[in-house]
Formats: C-alpha cells, structure tokens, sequence
C-alpha cells in the first residue's frame, strides 16, 4: 500500500473539524466567544435528531394537548369523556384555553428558529441557501398555511402534505426535505387521530396495520430509488 496516498478517517475528521474552528476563530472579531460557542453547539445538535429534543418536545406537547381537548370536547357524532355540553361555557373555556396555549408554543418555536437562523447569519455558517428564513413574507406564508393544512387535514380528512409540500418546494426547499418535512408533521396529527379513533372504537385496526405495512415498504423503496 502507497502509504502517501492513504488517509484514515479519523484524520479526515480531525483535519475537518481544525478548519471549522479556525473559520470560526477568523470570525471573533465579528461575534463573542459565547456566540461561537453557541452556533458550535447548535450545529453538533443538527446532526443528530436525539439532540434537538426540545423541538421535538414542542410537537409533542402540542400533539398531546390536541388530544387531551379532543378527549375533553368530544367529537362529531361521540359523547364527551366527562360529558361535557356542547357549545356550553366549560366547552368554549377548554377550546379557547387550547388556541391560547398553542399561539405560545408557536411563538417558542419561531422565537427558537429565528434565533439560531441570526446566529448563523451573523457569524455566516451553518446556514444553507435552501433554509427558509423566518421572517418577513417567508414567515407569514409559512404560518398561513399551516393554518390552512391544518384545517384541511382536519376538516375534510385530507393529509396536510397537499399544502406544506408544493409550498416548501415554492420556497426553494428541495423535495425531498419538504417531502419529510411534511412526514413528521403529518405523524404527529396522525398519532393523535389514530388514538381517537381508537378511544371511540371507530378504527378497523387489522386494517391500518396491513395497510401501514405496505406503506411503509414503499417509502423504503422510494428512499432507495432517490439515493
């Protein structure tokens, strides 16, 4: 083996990560230690879906409280749990108190988004050409019509990929990151639905599972065929 021509892993990634830091060192004069530091995290966080879970506790969260009011409230044609009138005083308390509470999670969301995405603006890495920028027109749309998804997927039982994906791809965000993208939110407000349904006995279950099966294998196939 020609020894020169031979470069292990570990040296790559080592040469790799020393180029990073001196980048960021070149840009003290622009941002603090702290600020450095911060973005060093942020961006190790990124690589990996386990260390983000504050992002993900926030989808959760919201997922768990929508069920919890649905559980609450009732729903069309079912009692509610704790037989709770319809349209009365309690009934409206526990719907506004919900919209009440999601506004401030979205706010976390966006507030957490925006501050990262200006981190990486300032110190000028991390950020890609294809990220939407939470702000602006940008930030508007994207609230818009998660609202309008949202609606969509919950009034007339449609997924809420039908809006969020032409609108990312709009956006420049390549397909298939708009394409996941819109997976995960669709788990979630799939999640909660599917625990509905099965509180009130109104899901086939032998059905979704055969169902889920083949879903699944397709999208492992699709993965495959875009690699």
């Amino acid at each position: 083996m020609n020894n020169k021509s031979f470069v292990s892993p570990a040296s790559t990634k080592t040469a790799c990560t020393t180029a990073f830091s001196l980048n960021l060192a070149n840009l003290s004069n622009q941002a603090t230690v702290e600020e450095i530091e911060q973005l060093e995290q942020i961006l190790s966080n990124e690589k990996s879906h386990a260390k983000q879970w504050k992002k993900h506790l926030l989808a959760i969260i919201t997922i768990v409280l929508s069920l919890v009011v649905n559980l609450l409230r009732g729903a069309k044609g079912e009692e509610s749990f704790l037989e709770i009138e319809k349209c009365g005083l309690i009934d409206w308390s526990i719907f506004f108190a919900f919209v009440f509470v999601a506004l401030c999670l979205s706010y976390v969301g966006i507030r957490t988004v925006r501050t990262e995405q200006s981190l990486k603006q300032k110190i000028g890495i991390g950020l890609a050409k294809s990220d939407i920028r939470f702000q602006g027109k940008k930030l508007f749309n994207l609230l818009f019509f998660a609202f309008v998804g949202g609606w969509v997927s919950g009034a007339l039982g449609l997924g809420g990929g039908s809006i969020f994906n032409p609108l990312m791809i709009s956006m420049g965000v390549p397909p298939s990151v708009s394409t996941s993208t819109g997976m995960y939110m669709i788990m979630y407000s799939t999640m909660a639905s599917s625990v509905i349904f099965i509180s009130y006995g109104a899901l086939d279950l032998p059905f979704s599972i055969w169902l889920g099966f083949w879903t699944v294998l397709g999208i492992i196939v699709g993965l495959a065929v875009i690699k």
